[in-house]
């Protein structure tokens, strides 16, 4: 019977142990430890009728999983849920590849967790180009696996290929032999790409500023193109070439001096993560007349005290803002910007790790809320002024309060009755709270927030079991994920290689 045949037909069928599975697979090989806390949770979804707490439980437990398959798969609805959703586990997927529709597996061959095992296995058992087409462009395909794929004789797969990084050199090279523009910029821009494909481009598509600028920026691209690119008469492609990661010192001397603004912000962002041999260049920038530009030096941290106190009175509100955040300024600039006008520089200056505790207290008094939100992110902000803070009633300072790793305790637990579900997650997402902390959290009324606690492995396991009762899937599922990594980690905690 011919593939595409089978491909239809396997469509309208079913077969298999789950009764939706069109053929069986071989595992792929799996590192899953099958212990007792997901044998328990296996059972007890099973018992339930549960998918959730079951797919949770499926990548643990190898010996299990064609029941737990049959609980998981059981709805369509659930199967095509599962095909696509961000949080479906490998081993799960890879049984749905096995699945007798045909757009189940099309879903699963472009879902970026699919395994390479289970990809080989699709190519191989079905002869489909929409799972070419996926498999071309999948971030985990082997390049064994695209090699074999028809490219030659099916262009829908070209352009997928050409911008995989996971492309072999050699398949970048014939491809470029009759690519269109689209596909050689995206060659330029695969990481894959080497020197002799990046030179081949250079040469070849001379006329084309975007190709050429994807060459610029490329790691890959020789020396003496660089050089090119740092003298082509478009500006978009010294630009590109400002940003490569191996543009030199003379390079870079150079481009900070270049006559388009654009590519001087670019050298002096660049200028910024090099050694202070390119400060004095990157000095001059912050009298530069393009604001682009004295916002990209503001980053430097290599910049002179009064080169800071220039850029901490620029006009632009945003090169005083960038300058507020930079970690090398000086107390003396930064006092100057803690007084600024504009609500988001001295905010700046509030979240900046260099701010003096002198100046944090004052900023944690300013007369903004968003500025005194800033300082209740702040670790080292002494307790009386974090109690302080959290007699507010603002949303934003009693939420940044909530983040806070140095929170007491009883700021905390307050923060987490708080009537704005917003407010309330923030100390969920805080991983100094303890678990007496979190526990309130427990019947929080918003399903996120309880989704989001539920990846908390400082619960207690009564916590964690407690949400494996809750009425939102999500909540469930993310419980049992968290008792099943737990043990796991345990388990590797305990073995004797370690």
């Amino acid at each position: 019977m011919p593939a595409e045949q089978r491909d239809t037909d396997a469509s309208t069928g079913v077969s298999g142990a789950t009764g939706n599975l069109a053929r069986r697979a071989p595992e792929p090989p799996s590192g899953a430890r099958q212990g007792g806390t997901s044998l328990k949770l296996a059972e007890r979804a099973l018992a339930c009728g549960d998918p959730y707490i079951a797919l949770a439980a499926h990548p643990a437990v190898a010996g299990r999983r064609l029941e737990l398959e049959g609980l998981i798969f059981a709805a369509a609805r659930d199967r095509r849920r599962f095909a696509a959703a961000p949080y479906t586990p490998e081993s799960v997927l890879h049984a749905l590849a096995q699945d007798a529709d045909a757009r189940i597996r099309t879903r699963v061959a472009r879902h970026p967790a699919t395994g390479p095992h289970t990809l080989e296995w699709l190519l191989r058992e079905w002869d489909c180009w929409q799972l070419q087409l996926a498999a071309a462009g999948h971030p985990r395909a082997t390049p064994a696996l695209l090699s074999r794929l028809p490219w030659r004789a099916s262009p829908e797969l070209r352009p997928a290929l050409c911008a995989n990084p996971n492309a072999p050199p050699e398949m970048l090279a014939e491809l470029l032999e009759s690519a269109t523009a689209q596909e050689r910029k995206a060659v330029a821009g695969n990481p894959a790409a080497d020197a002799s494909a990046l030179s081949h481009l250079w040469r070849d598509s001379r006329d084309d500023a975007y190709i050429c600028a994807e060459a610029a920026v490329h790691a890959a691209l020789p020396d003496a193109l660089l050089q090119e690119a740092a003298y082509d008469t478009r500006s978009l492609v010294r630009r590109k070439a400002a940003q490569n990661p191996g543009a030199c010192r003379a390079t870079l001397l150079r481009l900070l001096q270049d006559a388009d603004a654009g590519v001087r912000a670019a050298a002096a962002r660049r200028a910024a993560a090099l050694s202070r041999e390119l400060a004095a260049a990157a000095d001059a920038l912050a009298s530069d007349p393009s604001r682009r530009v004295r916002r990209a030096a503001a980053g430097n941290g290599n910049l002179g005290a009064e080169i800071f106190m220039r850029l901490s009175r620029d006009r632009d509100t945003w090169v005083r803002r960038w300058t507020a955040r930079n970690p090398a300024i000086p107390r003396r600039a930064l006092e100057v910007l803690a007084r600024d006008g504009e609500t988001e520089v001295r905010r700046g200056a509030a979240r900046n790790p260099a701010c003096p505790e002198a100046l944090l207290s004052r900023l944690a008094r300013d007369a903004e809320p968003w500025v005194r939100a800033g300082t209740a992110l702040r670790p080292e902000l002494p307790p009386s002024l974090l109690r302080e803070l959290a007699r507010e009633r603002d949303a934003d300072i009693l939420s940044a309060l909530g983040h806070n790793p140095a929170a007491p305790a009883d700021i905390l637990l307050s923060i987490a009755h708080h009537g704005d579900k917003d407010v309330r997650r923030s100390v969920i997402l805080n991983e100094g709270a303890a678990e007496e902390t979190l526990r309130p959290l427990l019947e929080d009324p918003y399903p996120l927030n309880r989704a989001l606690l539920a990846r908390r492995v400082e619960l207690a396991e009564k916590a964690l079991q407690e949400l494996l009762e809750d009425p939102e899937p999500q909540v469930r599922f993310e419980a049992a994920r968290t008792l099943v990594r737990r043990a796991d980690e345990r388990a590797r905690y305990k073995s004797p290689k370690n």
